[in-house]
């Protein structure tokens, strides 16, 4: 993926020669200030935030979900599911040539929501679901239960 394009990364690279010439010639406890600045930090940090945000909110999914089920075959089928959408989702920004921004973030962080929502439902739907007495063969049964999941 492509966090930043050619305006970003001059963007990064003019607030760190800032930033160096602050630490060079700068009186201590002083920083430079330039409303740009604030869009400019985006470019440094957003990757890495988003990043480690996404991550943490996999690691949230899992004990919710594991909570709520109390299985954890389900739980890590759930946890695949959020964790493909994210990648689906990275290649497919990566194939259009879109470059990292804040709404891309957001966007990544909805479609993380969305993918445990229905995952979720369909997961717990597929443990409750009670099985017809005639049905015998475990596959049989397997098969019933997830066709009133998806269902």
């Amino acid at each position: 993926m492509q966090y930043l394009d050619d305006e970003g990364k001059y963007a990064k690279q003019y607030l760190e020669e800032i930033r160096e010439l602050e630490k060079t010639f700068g009186l201590d406890e002083t920083y430079s200030r330039l409303l740009a600045f604030r869009d400019y930090e985006t470019y440094s940090v957003l990757p890495r935030e988003a990043t480690f945000t996404l991550s943490m909110a996999l690691l949230a999914v899992v004990g919710v979900v594991l909570f709520i089920t109390v299985s954890l075959q389900m739980t890590l089928i759930v946890a695949c599911v959020v964790s493909l959408v994210n990648v689906f989702m990275v290649g497919t920004v990566f194939y259009w040539g879109i470059y990292m921004n804040t709404i891309l973030a957001l966007n990544m962080s909805f479609c993380l929501g969305v993918a445990v929502d229905y995952s979720t439902h369909i997961a717990q739907t597929y443990l409750l679901v009670k099985v017809p007495d005639d049905i015998v063969k475990s596959s049989e049964q397997r098969k019933y239960k997830a066709q009133k999941a998806i269902s």
